[in-house]
C-alpha cells in the first residue's frame, strides 16, 4: 500500500507538471498570437475609413500570418509536441523571425541587439524560454506601452548573459507581488528554468526593462 501511494503520488505530479507546462505554452504561443490578431484587425479600421487598401492588404498580410502561427502551435499541441522545449534554430534568427511576426505596420519598432559571443554561450535549451519571453514583454508592449521602439538584447555582464527586452512606452508603477497575472508568473517560471532572475523596471513615462540574468554554458558544467 505504502508503494503504490508513492507510486500514485509520482504519477500525480507528472500530470500536474504537464497539465502546468501546457498552460504555460498555450498562454506564451497561441494566445499571444490570438491577441496580435486582435490588434491587428482593430488597426484595420482607419486604414479602411481613408480607403488607404495599400495599408489594408500590409495588415491583412499580418492577420494570415498570426492565424498560421496559432495554427501551427495548436496543431503541435493536439501532436503531442512540446511548445516549450526541443531543438529550435539559430537563436538570433528566431528573435527576428519573432520581430517580424509581431510587427504591426503602425507599431513600434524593435531592435536586435545579439552579442555573438554570448549567444554561444547560451544553452541551447534556454532559447526557447528566452523566446517566449521576449515574445511575453513584446505582447505587452503592442497592448499597454504605446510604445514607438523598443529593443531586444544578449550581452554579458559581470561573467553572466543578460537578456533583456525593453520599450520607451508610457510604463506603470511596478511593485514586486504587485501583479499576478499569468504573464509575469510564467516569465518568473521561465527565468528558473533558465537559472536566471528576473527584474522588472518601470515607472510612469519611464517604459518598461525586463531583464534577465543568467549563468552561461560554462557555468553549468
Amino acid at each position: 500500500m505504502e508503494e503504490a501511494l508513492k507510486d500514485s503520488e509520482g504519477h500525480l505530479r507528472i500530470l500536474l507538471d504537464e497539465r502546468t507546462r501546457i498552460s504555460q505554452d498555450l498562454h506564451d504561443h497561441v494566445l499571444q498570437s490570438v491577441y496580435a490578431l486582435g490588434l491587428i484587425i482593430a488597426a484595420i479600421r482607419k486604414p479602411l475609413k481613408t480607403k488607404k487598401f495599400s495599408e489594408v492588404y500590409e495588415f491583412l498580410d499580418q492577420a494570415v500570418s498570426q492565424v498560421n502561427h496559432a495554427i501551427a502551435d495548436i496543431r503541435g499541441f493536439i501532436e503531442g509536441l512540446p511548445q516549450g522545449g526541443g531543438e529550435i534554430g539559430d537563436f538570433t534568427t528566431e528573435l527576428k523571425n519573432l520581430i517580424q511576426s509581431m510587427s504591426l505596420p503602425n507599431g513600434p519598432t524593435f531592435q536586435l541587439r545579439i552579442d555573438p559571443e554570448a549567444a554561444a554561450l547560451l544553452p541551447k535549451d534556454d532559447s526557447l524560454h528566452l523566446l517566449s519571453i521576449a515574445r511575453e514583454s513584446m505582447s505587452n508592449c503592442l497592448r499597454h506601452a504605446q510604445a514607438s521602439k523598443g529593443s531586444i538584447s544578449l550581452t554579458q555582464r559581470h561573467g553572466k548573459l543578460r537578456f533583456e527586452v525593453r520599450d520607451n512606452g508610457i510604463g506603470f508603477n511596478y511593485q514586486e507581488g504587485s501583479h499576478s497575472g499569468h504573464g509575469l508568473l510564467n516569465m518568473k517560471s521561465r527565468s528558473a528554468y533558465v537559472h536566471g532572475t528576473i527584474a522588472i523596471r518601470s515607472a510612469p513615462q519611464k517604459g518598461t526593462r525586463v531583464i534577465i540574468d543568467m549563468p552561461t554554458n560554462t557555468q553549468r558544467k
